[in-house]
């Protein structure tokens, strides 16, 4: 065990002495420099001042204290005094936050790293120095810079949430709560509201617009390639592609497409959900020419050849958005973005053609709300394909092709998945994301004959009220639900009513 004493080592040219904390530990001293000043050398490591006598106590009492929740008898003095002195070190949020980035960058999250070094570069610029250190990064400072924020559309919430993800991460890094090694004191975030960003305005146009667009002459030119050129293919892509983002078409990949389909991980959220934001396209006829007009060439890594002439994918975007700005400025169009063909896409396949939510988050590969279903059904690809002919046959050709909305009723009474007497019906029960009972056979009336067969699969020591999924399938028709549900007295409730 590491011993303790006050002490001074000598005597400073104005007469006074430096307070020292002397550690010995296997034999072998150390010194910790304290901030205080004696007029007089210690005696046996008392001295007359009495204050410093009630620091040095108190400061050795702590250090005591910290040693005794560690394992430190086989440390070196040097290592118990780094430790020591990392207790109280302030430390540098800017090192921290850069280093917190770089990473994220390094994993593939490129586009996510920017707003983050934004976000540090901003708080930075606000505090007046490129080494911001924790210790200053109170409530106080933090509301300031968000009050500093409020004129901003988006920033105000996406600055503050960066920076607050990033301090989280410090505090599970750098503190060590079983040791009580706390290096950052306190969490600023947890008293601040974080304002809402605005909603943004909707960039959706006409199908008016989009057909003058996609029609349009081009400028005359002497360059091989012109801007307006790319941006209108471009725009034709996004639309007629299921809302595609420019990062993700820059960014598709020769191993995982081919003539007929397009796979892609979307970069935005790829490092962040469980199904790596996978997405595949079988490519709508109607846009195969324009595939392979930008086809890349074999062994180049990448699946269209827009890395040609773009060297990063937001130059790419940049670019897209050039021509896109400048087409609409020659035929005296109101200005466009790429944003403004994906906006469109959801908002004419929602509203015009009668599509639902959830198709149109589908197609543009947003995370689903319903997260374990989704984790039971196979995926039909070909829906977005289907959805992207139909929003192509009205923008060029001008023929609506509604989609048929479902008359929403109670599953219960319908029991509609069960067509006949004597269609196959797949039943599988789930408890805990776990297979415990399948069956397969005729004879089913509805859907309550169904669930009442698999109660024979429920394990006896199941708790009252928890809660199973049912994943129920006609071999004849193709359809198939399921339906999760709430056991009780031992059996499988047809629905919660009961």
């Amino acid at each position: 065990m590491a011993a303790f004493k006050a002490c001074v080592k000598y005597k400073r040219s104005d007469g006074l002495y430096t307070v020292y904390i002397r550690i010995t530990q296997n034999r072998k001293i150390g010194y910790i420099k304290t901030d205080k000043i004696s007029d007089s050398p210690d005696v046996n490591g008392v001295f007359k001042d009495v204050h410093i006598n009630k620091y040095c106590a108190n400061a050795i009492a702590g250090y005591a204290e910290k040693l005794n929740k560690s394992d430190s008898k086989n440390w070196t003095v040097q290592e118990i005094m780094a430790y020591l002195n990392s207790i109280d070190e302030d430390i540098c949020f800017s090192e921290y936050a850069k280093k917190f980035t770089d990473n994220m960058y390094n994993r593939g999250q490129e586009r996510n790293a920017k707003n983050y070094y934004l976000a540090i570069g901003h708080l930075e610029r606000f505090i007046g120095t490129n080494r911001v250190m924790f210790s200053q990064l109170t409530r106080k400072v933090i509301e300031q810079w968000i009050e500093s924020l409020s004129n901003t559309a988006r920033a105000k919430e996406m600055y503050p949430v960066c920076i607050r993800q990033v301090f989280r991460k410090a505090m599970l890094d750098l503190n060590d709560e079983d040791r009580d090694v706390i290096r950052i004191k306190s969490n600023p975030f947890l008293r601040i509201k974080i304002p809402e960003a605005d909603m943004p305005d909707k960039k959706a146009v006409s199908v008016d617009i989009l057909r003058a667009f996609i029609k349009a002459k081009l400028p005359p030119t002497k360059m091989l390639v012109q801007s307006e050129e790319i941006g209108q293919d471009v725009a034709t892509l996004i639309l007629f592609l299921g809302g595609i983002s420019t990062a993700d078409l820059f960014s598709l990949k020769e191993e995982m497409c081919d003539d007929d389909t397009i796979r892609y991980n979307r970069c935005k959220t790829k490092n962040s959900r469980r199904d790596s934001a996978y997405c595949e396209l079988p490519i709508p006829k109607d846009v195969c020419s324009l595939i392979s007009k930008y086809r890349a060439k074999k062994g180049s890594g990448y699946y269209l050849n827009f890395y040609e002439k773009y060297s990063t994918l937001d130059s790419f975007n940049a670019g897209a958005n050039i021509g896109i700005a400048r087409l609409c400025k020659f035929h005296n169009m109101e200005r466009m973005s790429s944003y403004t063909f994906r906006h469109s896409f959801a908002t004419i396949c929602r509203n015009e053609l009668g599509y639902s939510d959830d198709d149109v988050a589908f197609a543009m590969n947003h995370s689903s709300g319903h997260r374990i279903t989704k984790g039971y059904i196979r995926e039909d690809w070909s829906r977005t394909t289907r959805m992207c002919e139909a929003l192509y046959d009205y923008i060029v050709n001008g023929v609506k092709i509604e989609q048929k909305k479902e008359v929403e009723v109670d599953e219960v009474k319908s029991f509609r998945i069960v067509s006949s007497y004597k269609s196959l019906i797949y039943g599988t029960l789930y408890y805990n994301k776990k297979k415990i009972g399948e069956i397969a056979d005729v004879g089913f009336n509805n859907i309550k004959d169904v669930m009442e067969r698999m109660n024979e699969f429920l394990p006896e020591d199941i708790p009252e009220m928890a809660r199973v999924d049912v994943k129920i399938e006609n071999a004849d028709t193709g359809e198939m639900r399921i339906y999760n549900r709430m056991v009780k007295d031992g059996k499988i409730c047809v629905n919660d009513h009961h």
